[in-house]
């Protein structure tokens, strides 16, 4: 689909505005920062000065980052060669977040108005997840954009070898930047098995002569895209042997680090408080995208079987996933920070709180009721994004709402701007001006958490700051 052009200027526009606020932010030093401070100094920047110090010859195993390294050595190539200065190398850091938004602003730009175009960036730039990583040195945006990229793919209808071709490419730099993120490939072979109509015939009871005549070419699509992103498996496959783990030996548990002066955080172990919590979100965030799913809304009011299913459905499987584990509140078990405060205000029964119980159910029946306003194809594509990257982080031991933030979002997003909507304008004016003053609502509501968050002081020590600093110059070249 073509770009409209006017949609573009705009959503660029709001582009070059996050732009001129993130150099205005590094270039002052206007926030101090609070948690996304304190991992910048004691764990992102220290990585990056050791990698300038190595170059070319880096340790990939003892470095100061639960992640994979391409985010840092990207950034220890300006600190080797432009700058090793904190505020340069922020600044260079800040490029992976202005491409996440300009690379949604071209996709929003096809699909919607100038208005809604600007409208959906804002939440998104907004956040304290993805505003935090652009004006601190946190990889969280590299691995989104790469993340956006493998989404848009999917959802275009073309599925041949071209795409095939920067769909693995990208998945490497994802794995690259952010080993968790390998679930992408998952999305890319469930596309390739749709093709181009988005049918999913395995899910009858009694598939036809026609459906079965389809199995050869979706088999080979399918095994195609999987060799495709081979790549990505054997690059993680060299870093778990290297680690001897699925991240580096410092945060694998029971690790003393002597910079912040006790054992490094374990992140290892799965959370299945996850999912809920991943709804939780869906639901509170999606109740600003209404205005979108006005269609989908009418057919539910009107109490269309296959809408009444899709919304039922989630909301059962929703409270299924919040009543079976623990949800409330627990630093002990990674359940903290985020949302979870909120929840620590209400009870809980049995241990399952309250409001996460009911903001899953709202927020399966948020999705059931996105399902309904998508094409088919559009539909499974961004469920299975999500439920593919909720079965990732569910494997990991913090349930934190800066890892699921921002693909919550870039779903609902996404959604929003594909949604089947009233060619003929009979939704009333009211629903036409929701679908635009809902995300910005969200944008004011999120940029006030923002501002708020990275007003706070760094709960970094006197002592860690002074070890982060010595550690810092030592390993500068």
């Amino acid at each position: 689909m073509p770009v409209n052009t006017k949609s573009l200027l705009a959503g660029l526009g709001v582009v070059a505005a996050f732009a001129l606020v993130i150099g205005v932010v590094v270039a002052m030093d206007l926030l101090a920062g609070g948690r996304a401070t304190y991992d910048q100094d004691l764990y992102h920047a220290m990585a990056v000065r050791q990698f300038a110090a190595q170059w070319p010859n880096f340790d990939l195993v003892n470095y100061r980052s639960a992640t994979t390294p391409g985010y840092h050595l990207v950034l220890a190539a300006v600190a080797r060669f432009v700058s090793a200065d904190l505020a340069v190398l922020r600044l260079g850091g800040s490029l992976f977040t202005i491409g996440l938004l300009a690379t949604l602003a071209v996709a929003l730009a096809r699909r919607s108005g100038p208005m809604m175009t600007a409208a959906l960036l804002l939440p998104v730039g907004a956040s304290v997840y993805v505003f935090g990583p652009a004006v601190f040195l946190l990889p969280d945006n590299a691995a989104w954009w790469a993340v956006l990229g493998v989404m848009l793919i999917a959802l275009d209808r073309r599925v041949n070898l071209r795409t095939l071709t920067i769909t693995g490419v990208l998945l490497v730099l994802l794995v690259w930047a952010r080993q968790i993120h390998v679930w992408a490939a998952g999305v890319v072979w469930f596309a390739a098995w749709m093709g181009e109509n988005g049918s999913l015939w395995l899910a009858r009871a009694a598939p036809s002569e026609s459906d079965r005549s389809t199995l050869r070419p979706r088999l080979a699509r399918a095994s195609v895209a999987l060799v495709f992103t081979l790549p990505a498996f054997l690059m993680l496959a060299y870093f778990v042997r290297s680690w001897g783990g699925l991240v580096p030996p410092l945060f694998q548990g029971e690790v003393f680090d002597p910079v912040v002066g006790e054992n490094a955080p374990n992140s290892t172990g799965g959370n299945f408080a996850t999912p809920a919590f991943v709804l939780t979100l869906v639901g509170l965030f999606g109740v600003f995208f209404l205005g979108s799913f006005y269609l989908a809304i009418a057919r539910l009011i009107a109490r269309e079987r296959g809408v009444v299913v899709a919304v039922a459905i989630g909301a059962g499987v929703g409270l299924v996933l919040a009543v079976v584990p623990q949800t409330f509140w627990s630093i002990e078990q990674g359940r903290y920070s985020g949302f979870w405060t909120i929840a620590r205000k209400f009870p809980d029964i049995a241990g399952r709180s309250v409001f996460i119980t009911g903001g899953s159910v709202v927020g399966g029946a948020m999705l059931g009721l996105v399902w309904s306003a998508l094409t088919r194809r559009e539909a499974w594509v961004l469920v299975v994004s999500l439920l593919g990257f909720t079965a990732a982080q569910t494997a990991t031991f913090f349930a934190w709402q800066r890892y699921l933030e921002p693909m919550v979002l870039l779903v609902l997003v996404l959604a929003a701007s594909r949604a089947v909507w009233d060619q003929e304008s009979r939704a009333p004016k009211l629903v036409g001006a929701a679908r635009v003053a809902g995300p910005m609502v969200l944008a004011v509501i999120l940029a006030g958490i923002t501002y708020t968050e990275l007003r706070r002081p760094s709960t970094i020590s006197a002592d860690q700051k002074s070890i982060s600093v010595q550690g810092s110059n030592a390993s500068l070249p």
